[in-house]
């Protein structure tokens, strides 16, 4: 099994890097094109989150880590998300109501609905210090 590891820190790397990351690494492991298309919104989804909210809580200086962690055997590919920013699970969060109309709908939700959608397995953890948002995908 390949492992791939990069620690970004949100004050030097923009979200746009880390999807880059993420996506090469699917790429280079000749994950398909049209899968790592769907699942790009996800993944935009779940790190530029981290990237703009994970670490409000620390004003003014409102940036941090954020590890990818990657392990595949070229049929699955379980993605790791890791940051130290405050505690939340985006599991909690509850669908959103598609057939709404669009001056009903509430905000937020529907980019963790794509992942769950768009995911074969997903989990989420806090150790006390770590939140770690767990993807597992099959090629």
């Amino acid at each position: 099994m390949k492992e791939y590891s990069r620690l970004f820190d949100t004050a030097e790397s923009s979200a746009e890097d880390i999807i880059t990351y993420i996506i090469g690494v699917f790429s280079e492991n000749s994950f398909p094109a049209e899968k790592t298309n769907q699942l790009r919104l996800g993944i935009e989804e779940a790190v530029v989150n981290v990237c703009n909210y994970a670490y409000i809580h620390n004003f003014p200086v409102t940036t941090g880590p954020v590890e990818i962690n990657i392990k595949t055997d070229g049929k699955v590919f379980y993605t790791e998300i890791r940051d130290e920013g405050i505690p939340y699970n985006p599991l909690k969060t509850p669908n959103p109501d598609l057939w709404a109309p669009a001056e009903e709908k509430e905000i937020g939700g529907l980019g963790i609905y794509l992942i769950k959608q768009m995911t074969d397995d997903i989990s989420y953890e806090n150790d006390g210090k770590s939140n770690y948002l767990r993807l597992t995908i099959m090629a």
